[in-house]
Formats: structure tokens, C-alpha cells, sequence
């Protein structure tokens, strides 16, 4: 018998709870196989140093879920952190977001002083930021980029000089568009030369005036040049965001 501890049967592939079967067989060595008398101090044995020891399904399974606790647990104090941050810091994030995506000054101009930011109650991250009652942009939680409204739309464009990722559609696609429809490439006249496929884009008409929102398919310098295929595809259009209103 090696010296230290000794176990009757090996511990290989247990069906059973390995962390109670270890206790009761550490209990009867030390009092029975040992033969030691009832009266013996003996000493406390960390188990936590012999379970991982264990190569079993089930150690292995809770070594695991140790890590993904501890990565939850990280995450969480992460989620903290942003959620007890001041409005003040909000702000400033959705402004760097917005010169980041639009370019510089853009925070400003969609973004003035006097905005709402609500926060996901999930993970307590930025989330919805509005204007009074008026939705200006949606955080996207999947790529962190902003998601405009109509009304955001309309603060770039006027605010901006000049005009950055639109998309310019003809009159004879106003109509369609308007409702929600995409953008196919032969209506559009003109678009900023700085967008890339997946940005995002405003579609305004011949005179720049605000018609939709929604996701670039091609560059701006693609978009100028195909005859076929979609552009752009519309996420919100004026016309269907005023039903959803009087809805």
C-alpha cells in the first residue's frame, strides 16, 4: 500500500455523486480500514484538492460549469459597471458611437444636450435614446451600431453639411419606398461615395428630403454604377411609420 491515502476500490467511472462518495470512503479509512482508535484526531482533508483529481464525467462536466460561472460572473460586474454609469457618460458613448458610424460631428447633431437614454433592463446597457417623446436611435446590441428612426434621419440631414450616407432615389420611386419598399439600384441618382455594404444609410429624394431608412446591400460607388439589384434595404419608410402612429 502507497503511503498517503488508500482507497478499498478505484474511483473510475462512478455513477454516483463523486464528492459524498469521497467524504464516506475518507471517513471510513480514517476510522476503520486504518485501524486507528475512535479518539484519534485526525486531520481535516481539503477535498477540493482530490475531486479535481478525479477523471470522471461528471468532475470534468462541473470543472466546466465552474469556468462558465466565473465568465457569467464577469459579465455581470461588466453589466454593473455600464448600468450605474451617469447620464452624463451615456451620452458622451452614443456621440462617439455616432462620429464613429456617421463621422465626426455627427454625435452633436443627431445627439443634443437635452436627450433620454433608457437602458436594456437585461443587461443594463445603452438601449433606446429619444428626444422628448421621439425615438432617435436604437442601440443594436449584436454589432453595437446605432439603428436610426426617421426623426434621427432627419436631424443628420439637416444638421450635417454636407450630407453624409444618403442615398438619393427618383421621384418615381418615392412612392414605393416611402411604404417600406427597398431601394433597387437603376432609381438611384445619387449617393455618398463613403458607404459600404451593411452601413447605415438614410434615402432621402431629388429634394433631399427625408423618405426612409435602412441598410446599404452595395457601396455607394456600386450603387451609382449597377442597373439592377437592391441598394439599399428599407427598414422604415415616412409613410408606414405614420400609420404605425395613428395605429
Amino acid at each position: 500500500m502507497k503511503r498517503g491515502l488508500a482507497f478499498p476500490e478505484p474511483l473510475q467511472g462512478m455513477m454516483v455523486n463523486p464528492q459524498l462518495e469521497m467524504r464516506r470512503r475518507v471517513d471510513k479509512w480514517n476510522y476503520t480500514a486504518s485501524g486507528l482508535p475512535r479518539n484519534v484526531t485526525v486531520q481535516t482533508i481539503n477535498l477540493s484538492q482530490i475531486i479535481p483529481r478525479i477523471h470522471t464525467r461528471k468532475t470534468r462536466n462541473q470543472t466546466k460549469n465552474k469556468s462558465y460561472c466565473e465568465q457569467a460572473f464577469s459579465l455581470k460586474l461588466l453589466n454593473f459597471k455600464d448600468q450605474m454609469s451617469t447620464p452624463k457618460d451615456s451620452v458622451e458613448k452614443v456621440r462617439r458611437i455616432a462620429d464613429y458610424q456617421f463621422g465626426l460631428g455627427a454625435g452633436k447633431a443627431l445627439f443634443p444636450e437635452r436627450i433620454r437614454i433608457t437602458h436594456s433592463k437585461r443587461t443594463g446597457k445603452v438601449r433606446y435614446v429619444y428626444e422628448g417623446r421621439e425615438l432617435l436611435a436604437t442601440l443594436k446590441p449584436l454589432d453595437g451600431y446605432l439603428s436610426l428612426t426617421i426623426a434621427g434621419a432627419k436631424r443628420l440631414v439637416e444638421k450635417l453639411s454636407p450630407p453624409r450616407y444618403f442615398v438619393m432615389v427618383s421621384d418615381a420611386a418615392v412612392p414605393f419606398v416611402a411604404k417600406g419598399g427597398n431601394v433597387f439600384a437603376k432609381y438611384v441618382l445619387d449617393a455618398d461615395a463613403s458607404i459600404r455594404p451593411r452601413d447605415e444609410v438614410v434615402v432621402v429624394d431629388s429634394e433631399f428630403k427625408v423618405i426612409a431608412v435602412g441598410r446599404a446591400v452595395l457601396s455607394g460607388v456600386e450603387m451609382k454604377k449597377f442597373k439592377f439589384g437592391v441598394a439599399v434595404e428599407t427598414r422604415s419608410g415616412v409613410l408606414k411609420e405614420k400609420l404605425k402612429n395613428i395605429r
